[in-house]
């Protein structure tokens, strides 16, 4: 048994000798591709196995492992790559060791140290330059998470910051580094991150003002993926449909990777027919249409980067960049007969042979090709427009010639993604320091078609949401979700707000209608499990709360709602636990921070209180109710100038936050300030009229005043307010006869 694992062990990470590919694999090559063309993944992962029982090198490898992610077995591709070399290889293996919580396993897939084949001088490199780096911060922020019982290392912390900007660095269109960056170094310049001198920019900038970049229509037609795995992107460009003709141009990922010697831009042309590599295509081959797919994204991941794995490397040791899928004919997948004839492989054909005949169209005049690449792997899909049959052919790369370029493209260039990612960015930036109210003013200085999206409008919904103003962040809300009914982010909050303002019709239809679109999602059930928590069904709550952390266990906002379900059953080491989870999905998540304050405040542990409430402020300094509570175990633990501090900085804050006021006028009662308790409390009970308590601490007040008869006005009126209080309420209008009223302090 033992002999027969080693031996399908060795069958699979074999490197093997390196040979021509045989019709049958290339065959089964073209059926893996067309079934995940389909989403037939089974299928492609039992094609891909008798591939690999055909051949053994990392293209296989790769292609195999990709078969079984997409049929979400990440188990079985980590045991194909486990043993890889290839660049492309051990990037993928990242991505599954991140799946499988490997961390240190995936930091080992993504760093190539000094020694491993190279001089013992050389630096440590990273595989996957921009998408590499990204990946590495996520580890190194993994192995740095907070747990309550113990802190893991912070410079992992610091390791994450510093991948996350060498990222940025390489790569400015990687956002989703520049978000990670973001919660980490609250002084990040979006500035310095988005430049138009970049030079990925003015690579681009270069290949928008050719002629042949766009279309009549003005569509772009041909676009550059930044492939960090080859140094050179192999193509192939027709000539009226008889003639191949390969480019060997050397991409422009090594020009900024820092510690790479910069290549310039090397253009190969031959015409393959009379070379040793001719082929002859027929017309109905080079001219059919070309249909893309992008891949589906893995449910299981909440936030998937858009950056994928650019080609692998070939049999020969040559990179290939990755393509679109293959054309698919009238007829369903195959060829026309003839051309099939013509471009039949034989036995004896090399792998860069078949390169030229098996890959996807990139665009009218130029074809990228590689047997291995995946619907899923271009960085940058080009748009496609098929050439008919009467149109001229192209001209070549060579034969074209720079155009003057149109005043639409030079628009783009002035007001071109830097700029608008500077905007988002510096936005973004300010949502991550919880300067909601300039971060609203930024989004709304967005050109229109921009702010109106359901991201940016999710954003401002949050940051209204953050400035305890329901009623504006559930109009946002709605507007974002009429705008895109499909989008699932941001419906935690948006549930959350719903029930902040009572609205159980309104949450029972959202979360009716999230469960129709998107019943695998997290967020559905935070919707949910909202909705039973407002009709104070607690345990129901808890297990919808709990099949959203089922979905996704790293969603930190799931946990910190099961921790304040489990307060609201006065469960509280349950709920320190749900918190606890919560900080070691987000360290930065300061409502569970809050909910560890508020337990140990409802356990009278005062100063435990104000070190979780204090946190919660590091996180958040500009939260009005987080200063509220501070104050609120200051005066508890019998600090009231302190609280009355706390309560000062949160009135600035949020003038209009009923409850600081409250707990303010309580504060300048027990300091005998009360005049300016009785005004703080009336402007109080303009702003919230029907609110009991008031009325009975303003007639405590009044009776302290001497000034029965109001006392007795506003006691009358409590109790008409909330029944439940009368017996309360009618003790202390028993009291208003004695002249010794020092009991009632006890109740202020």
């Amino acid at each position: 048994m033992a002999a027969k694992e080693s031996k399908a062990s060795a069958h699979i990470s074999g490197v093997g000798r390196q040979r021509p590919y045989t019709q049958l694999e290339c065959q089964l090559i073209e059926a893996i591709r067309s079934s995940l063309h389909w989403e037939l993944f089974a299928n492609a992962s039992f094609l891909a196995e008798r591939l690999a029982a055909e051949v053994s090198n990392e293209e296989v490898r790769l292609l195999l492992a990709e078969c079984y992610l997409r049929e979400n077995k990440p188990h079985k591709a980590y045991f194909v790559l486990k043993d890889a070399s290839a660049p492309a290889n051990r990037y993928k293996l990242a991505q599954v060791c991140l799946k499988l919580q490997k961390c240190p396993e995936a930091e080992r897939a993504l760093i190539k140290l000094a020694g491993e084949g190279s001089d013992p001088g050389e630096e440590t490199q990273v595989v996957g330059g921009a998408a590499g780096y990204y990946l590495l911060g996520v580890v190194s922020e993994k192995q740095a998470r907070y747990y309550y019982s113990s802190r893991l290392p912070l410079h992992r912390q610091k390791e994450a910051l510093k991948y996350y900007a060498k990222a940025i660095e390489l790569d400015p269109t990687l956002w989703v580094a520049f978000e990670k960056l973001c919660r980490l170094s609250p002084q990040l310049r979006p500035e310095a991150c988005f430049r138009e001198d970049h030079p990925v920019i003015v690579m681009f900038n270069s290949i928008i003002s050719s002629k042949d970049h766009f279309n009549k229509t003005g569509m772009p037609v041909r676009s550059v993926a930044l492939d960090p795995f080859s140094k050179s992107d192999l193509s192939v460009s027709s000539n009226s449909g008889m003639k191949i003709v390969v480019s060997l141009v050397a991409t422009a990922c090594s020009d900024i990777s820092g510690g790479e010697n910069s290549r310039a831009p090397q253009h190969l042309k031959c015409t393959l027919k009379g070379q040793p590599h001719a082929v002859t295509i027929s017309a109905e081959v080079a001219m059919a249409p070309v249909v893309q797919s992008e891949a589906k994204p893995d449910p299981g991941q909440r936030r998937a980067f858009r950056h994928s794995i650019a080609a692998p490397q070939s049999s020969s040791g040559t990179a290939v960049t990755p393509t679109m899928p293959k054309r698919i004919s009238g007829r369903g997948t195959q060829a026309p007969q003839k051309a099939r004839a013509d471009i039949a492989p034989s036995k004896s054909m090399t792998s860069e042979e078949m390169k030229g005949l098996i890959g996807g169209q990139q665009s009218p005049d130029q074809v990228t090709v590689n047997p291995f690449s995946l619907p899923s792997m271009p960085l940058m899909p080009s748009l496609t427009q098929p050439m008919s049959m009467t149109e001229s052919p192209p001209r070549t790369r060579q034969n074209a010639k720079p155009q003057k370029v149109s005043s639409a493209a030079t628009s783009r260039t002035e007001s071109g993604i830097m700029a608008l990612l500077r905007q988002l960015g510096a936005a973004y930036q300010s949502m991550a320091v919880y300067k909601c109210a300039e971060a609203i003013k930024q989004f709304k200085a967005l050109p229109k078609g921009q702010y109106n999206t359901g991201w940016v409008l999710a954003q401002v919904g949050r940051a209204l949401f953050e400035n305890v103003k329901y009623i504006e962040a559930e109009k946002v809300y709605k507007e974002a979700f009429e705008l895109e009914p499909y989008r699932m982010e941001g419906v935690e909050y948006y549930s959350t707000c719903l029930w902040h303002l009572r609205k159980q019709v309104d949450l029972c239809t959202l979360a009716n209608g999230c469960l129709e679109r998107s019943p695998f999602s997290p967020e559905t059930w935070c919707a949910v499990g909202n909705l039973f928590s407002l009709q104070k069904e607690h345990e129901t709550a808890l297990k919808f709360f709990n099949r959203a952390i089922q979905l996704n266990p790293q969603f930190a906002y799931a946990h910190t709602l099961s921790g304040h379900e489990y307060v609201s059953n006065e469960d509280f080491d349950q709920a320190r636990k749900a918190y606890q989870r919560a900080l070691s999905a987000d360290d930065k998540h300061y409502n569970a921070w809050w909910g560890l304050g508020n337990i140990f405040l409802k356990q009278e542990k005062y100063d435990q209180a104000i070190q979780y409430f204090k946190y919660a402020i590091g996180i958040n300094p500009r939260s009005s109710v987080l200063y509220t509570y501070l104050g609120m175990t200051h005066f508890h633990n019998r600090q009231p100038r302190e609280a009355l501090g706390c309560f000062e900085v949160a009135e600035k804050m949020d003038p209009n936050n009923p409850l600081n006021k409250y707990q303010k006028a309580t504060v300048l009662i027990s300091l005998n300030q009360l005049p300016e308790a009785l005004r703080v409390l009336e402007e109080l009970n303009v702003r919230v009229p029907r609110e009991a308590p008031i009325h009975v601490l303003i007639g405590k007040i009044y009776k302290r005043l001497g000034n029965k008869d109001k006392a007795l006005g506003h006691y009358n009126m409590a109790m008409d307010l909330d029944p439940k209080e009368t017996n309360s309420v009618k003790s202390l209008i028993d009291k208003l006869d004695r002249d010794n009223d020092a009991g009632d302090d006890n109740d202020l």
